[in-house]
């Protein structure tokens, strides 16, 4: 149970992951990590099974979750602030259950102008398998998406969905904007917090209908589970569950033990990777080497209200994709890798990564360059990751390593 706090405060974030909402009688440091995959039926559970509802807090199948599941669902929802969660086998499950809650068949989707380069493959597939309409918008400039609201004449479902922070060119969205034009005209919104996890833009929840994201990045933290989560109100949140369910998509209870340690540490480690990484984009802009450097308020967009910090990840534009690759060779600290995140420092060429399924031509639109570089700083010391950097970029023109 959580330490007694004064009822004139809600007990800060750190507290909350370190303690989050007790579930069942355990009062154990750690979670219990219980593998069963099947439950003796008590008669409240029997009927949870009849009814076909996988959000019971009774035990049933693994499908339909576990008590160590439990546990990190709640962690979750304590992170965000919201009244329930529910955690899934990755982040992608988690941004395809929550957008299909709202898509149905002839829906239309407003979508940030960029996005994560497996949210875009969903996309591709519902346009071509649903009829689904994808209308673009600057995450930036609200006014943008409520034009396009009001120009429309879509009759079907709609949704908006944004990332707190683009991937890869760490452009904040201007939720508060978004969510005041979304719900003027009626339509929910679905906000990917990856790159936020729950720090950045701390009243992200209050801004949407849904928030989702991989916990395999910041979350879990230490490059050992895959998970993703859908954070919101309970009735919505318990509709997600069961697709989820019904998708056979459920989080495993040695990732959800995982997820649960990982979330202990969160604020410390994230601290320490934002205030690397704003540190050490501001020292690679004025490399001669370097092109572009894209993080909030330095080399990019200023932060709209209600963030608290540029995140944790930023990107480098080195010009061709020849000196991306020299760059990223060269390095002995930064461990080349797809995920971000971590407690280790991981750097990845999104052009051959996590948008190589975007044709050039896409890729170019949305200004990502075959030369652009995502550096996502761990918890090392902040100097030797700068050295190693060095290394790199003394290294994309084709100098010496």
């Amino acid at each position: 149970m959580p330490p007694a706090v004064s009822n004139e405060r809600l007990p800060g974030l750190a507290t909350r992951l370190v303690h989050p909402p007790a579930v069942g009688p355990a009062r154990a440091s750690a979670p219990a990590l219980v593998r069963a995959t099947t439950f003796r039926l008590s008669p409240a559970a029997e009927a949870a099974l009849a009814a076909g509802d996988p959000a019971t807090l009774h035990d049933v199948y693994g499908r339909w979750g576990s008590p160590t599941v439990r546990v990190a669902a709640a962690t979750v929802a304590a992170l965000y602030g919201t009244e329930a969660a529910c955690v899934c086998a990755s982040g992608l499950a988690a941004i395809r259950a929550a957008s299909c809650h709202f898509l149905g068949e002839g829906a239309t989707l407003y979508a940030a102008h960029v996005l994560y380069g497996g949210t875009e493959a969903a996309l591709r597939e519902w346009v071509r398998e649903r009829g689904l309409v994808v209308r673009r918008f600057d995450p930036a400039d609200p006014q943008d998406l409520g034009q396009r609201l009001v120009e429309s004449a879509d009759a079907g479902p709609r949704l908006v969905f944004v990332e707190t922070l683009s991937n890869p060119l760490v452009v904040p969205a201007d939720l508060a904007g978004i969510a005041a034009q979304a719900r003027r005209h009626g339509v929910p919104v679905v906000v990917d917090d990856t790159f936020g996890a729950g720090i950045v833009a701390p009243g992200a929840a209050g801004w949407a209908d849904l928030i989702v994201g991989s916990a395999t990045k910041f979350l879990g933290g230490h490059g050992d589970v895959v998970a993703g989560y859908v954070a919101g109100a309970s009735e919505t949140v318990a509709a997600v569950h069961r697709r989820v369910a019904g998708w056979g998509a459920p989080l495993d209870p040695t990732a959800a033990y995982l997820l649960v340690r990982g979330a202990k540490t969160l604020p410390l480690r994230f601290a320490r990777a934002q205030a690397t990484a704003a540190a050490l984009v501001r020292r690679a802009a004025a490399h001669p080497n370097v092109a572009a450097g894209y993080y909030p308020g330095i080399g990019g967009p200023s932060l709209p209200e209600g963030f608290d910090g540029g995140g944790a990840v930023f990107s480098l534009d080195l010009g061709t994709a020849a000196a991306a690759r020299r760059c990223v060779d060269a390095l002995q600290l930064w461990m080349h890798a797809t995920s971000l995140g971590g407690v280790e420092s991981l750097v990845s060429i999104p052009a051959r990564s996590s948008h190589a399924a975007l044709s050039p031509d896409e890729r170019r639109a949305r200004g990502i360059t075959e030369g652009l570089v995502r550096f996502s700083p761990g918890i090392e010391d902040a100097d030797d990751l700068w050295a190693d950097l060095c290394r790199g970029l003394d290294a994309a023109a084709g100098g010496a390593a």
